[in-house]
């Protein structure tokens, strides 16, 4: 190293300069901004759209077929506008699999409720089998691959 550029550099200068970059860019959590109930209400139905989307473009390619890019070209957005919704493509991908799992979930109950007596186990559990493999065909098939390819990326799986 150049002995001249050595002596021109001030190791405290450098010192504070390190300090005050860590900490100004270290990551505070920050409030979001008020917003009246309409814009709220505005962007959960885009978030939902979003997410709609998604569960689609799930449904025609897979999980790999759910990129930033590709979400964005369909929706007419830019990629850094999905941003603004959602701060990671981790963070989308758990709301759709929120989501996948809530609508089982609904179906699940809704096949079990009318068997909710006692001696009714067998009963409750053929019609959760039923419910569980009817949501292999037809619409909420891409829900159910969702689950199944999140769960095979888990490691240790």
């Amino acid at each position: 190293m150049n002995r001249s550029l050595c002596r021109r550099i001030n190791p405290v200068a450098v010192y504070v300069k390190l300090v005050y970059f860590l900490h100004m860019t270290r990551e505070t959590p920050q409030k979001a901004p008020e917003h009246s109930p309409r814009v709220q209400r505005k962007r959960l139905e885009r978030k939902e759209f979003i997410v709609d989307t998604a569960m689609r473009l799930l449904a025609d390619g897979g999980l790999d077929w759910v990129t930033v890019g590709r979400l964005a070209k369909e929706l007419d957005y830019t990629p850094g506008a999905l941003y603004r919704y959602f701060p990671s493509m981790e963070v989308l991908l758990a709301h759709m699999q929120k989501r996948a799992i809530a609508s089982l979930h609904k179906r699940i109950i809704e096949a079990t409720a009318p068997l909710a007596g006692a001696g009714q186990e067998i009963d409750r559990l053929r019609a959760t089998a039923k419910c569980y493999l009817s949501a292999t065909e037809g619409e909420a098939s891409h829900e159910l691959s969702l689950i199944g390819q999140m769960l095979t990326r888990l490691p240790g799986y």
